[in-house]
């Protein structure tokens, strides 16, 4: 069956020609250090958040939150999509002494009774985004054991999970050293993830080697566009014209091409944005001075406030508060479609700087909930490349019913289902075909996708006529 429409601009590639290829993009990649100081009677913006699974049903993905230890209370988080949560942070010395651990000692027992119910793993998140310490505490055996030892007594002392190790802007000479802590820390306790740099400027991080040290990988997908830079999405899904190449489809290439293995890699994915004063509302923009942060839950209300527009180069929202100024932060729409694309690419998981920051957003976690528990009805496709038949699989769908494969550019916007009071998440959506789902619940459609579709991205919804069931959104770049 041709290929007949798909409302989307093919995008420009942008050759790999190494991290520093766009000026003024190129910044120490330390998100973490720079996001959202503590803000006041954090309490007075907790929302209310309402379980969606029984304790017992988890998801079948990775699903790693950080909690910074100035959002909203723990007991307000959404355990029930969880499977770990990072208690953040504390930090250490230069000879490897802990530092700052009340942010630890005063949340980890609470935040063990709150995650036992639903089998969520707590792990203490340390810190360095100082290049002395951490060259100092690297470099020296013994600083490295002293850490280790520091870090395994306070996971015992609270039976806690595991450990996050958050080495921000790390120096290259230091890349060895690095792998070295983690293989020792990982001998000393359960579980160790890693946050790691989306674009690794300078060769610090040796991928497969801490993947094969550590149990996680936690791709920090957002600051492509940060507050010192000009303005624009804070984390673009592919690389574009406007946008230039970096984004989370080119991090998660550049990780499978060093060595990571998909089941080390979690997608950390942005509930924070910037709003930065700019020039005019033109777009792309120049900034007159540096971003301020933008919690979720705030842009929420901006897009509620003033007229959301969505970038569909970028995959993500934006608003203008003033004449002079551009807000870019993801909303539970583009998080969807993040989240969704990560997931359908047979990582490990998801995951979110951070939690609170969503204020307990029912839609967000109602749309994240199906994708993290995949019992629902699923599209993938294969090879997902122009110029051939590429077969789309329908699986988790009810037994011998008819089902019909909806498509569209990626363009923002849902189209209803006839008869239906749902609708799929596609714009001007058409039908590619009907098939009927055999006795467990599995189709297939082939498709011959036009050499000219490359660099397209499409979107594509399964839908059951009969009882208007449709399954998570697939989104694939030709």
């Amino acid at each position: 069956m041709p290929l007949v429409l798909l409302s989307a601009v093919a995008l420009a590639d942008t050759p790999h020609d190494g991290p520093a290829a766009i000026p003024g993009l190129v910044h120490e990649w330390k998100p973490h250090a720079t996001v959202l100081p503590q803000r006041p009677n954090p309490n007075q913006r907790a929302g209310t958040y309402t379980q969606l699974r029984a304790s017992n049903d988890r998801p079948s993905v990775t699903v790693y939150g950080y909690w910074p230890y100035w959002t909203d209370p723990l007991s307000t988080m959404p355990w029930d999509q969880l499977t770990h949560i990072a208690i953040f942070d504390i930090n250490t010395d230069a000879s490897g002494n802990l530092t700052n651990t009340t942010h630890w000692t005063s949340n980890a027992a609470n935040a063990v009774a709150l995650a036992a119910p639903h089998n969520v793993k707590v792990h203490l998140c340390l810190t360095s985004f100082d290049d002395v310490v951490m060259n100092s505490v690297l470099s020296s055996a013994s600083n490295r054991s002293r850490l280790v030892t520091n870090l395994r007594n306070q996971v015992n002392a609270y039976g806690a999970d595991g450990v996050n190790i958050d080495f921000e802007g790390l120096d290259a000479p230091q890349k060895a050293n690095f792998v070295s802590f983690l293989q020792e820390l990982s001998a000393q306790v359960d579980e160790v993830y890693v946050a790691m740099p989306a674009v690794d400027w300078n060769g610090s991080y040796d991928y497969d080697q801490i993947a094969f040290a550590t149990d996680g990988l936690f791709v920090m997908g957002y600051d492509y566009y940060w507050s010192g830079g000009n303005p624009g999405p804070v984390s673009p899904l592919y690389g574009s014209a406007r946008w230039g190449t970096y984004s989370l489809d080119w991090s998660l290439t550049d990780y499978r091409t060093w060595g990571a293995p998909d089941a080390s890699i979690v997608m950390g994915l942005p509930l924070y944005g910037q709003n930065w004063p700019t020039t005019n509302n033109n777009v792309p923009g120049t900034r007159t001075a540096n971003a301020s942060s933008v919690t979720f839950g705030q842009a929420t209300i901006d897009y509620t406030n003033y007229t959301r527009h969505y970038d569909t180069q970028g995959d993500s929202p934006y608003a203008f508060r003033t004449a002079t100024s551009q807000e870019w932060v993801d909303d539970a729409e583009s998080v969807e479609t993040k989240a969704d694309w990560a997931v359908a690419q047979n990582i490990q998981g998801i995951g979110f700087w951070a939690m609170g920051y969503d204020d307990a957003d029912v839609d967000l976690w109602s749309r994240l909930d199906t994708i993290s528990h995949q019992g629902g009805m699923q599209v993938t496709v294969s090879p997902g490349v122009a110029g051939q038949v590429n077969t789309f699989s329908v699986t988790g769908g009810p037994a011998n019913r008819n089902v019909r494969l909806a498509y569209g550019g990626n363009a923002s916007g849902t189209t209803a289902i006839p008869g239906c009071s749902n609708s799929v998440q596609i714009q001007g959506a058409g039908v590619l075909g009907s098939a009927n789902t055999d006795a467990q619940g599995r189709a297939t459609f082939q498709v011959n996708v036009p050499g000219n579709y490359s660099g397209v991205t499409g979107r594509f919804q399964a839908v059951i006529p009969s009882n208007c069931q449709v399954s998570s959104v697939l989104i694939d770049r030709f």
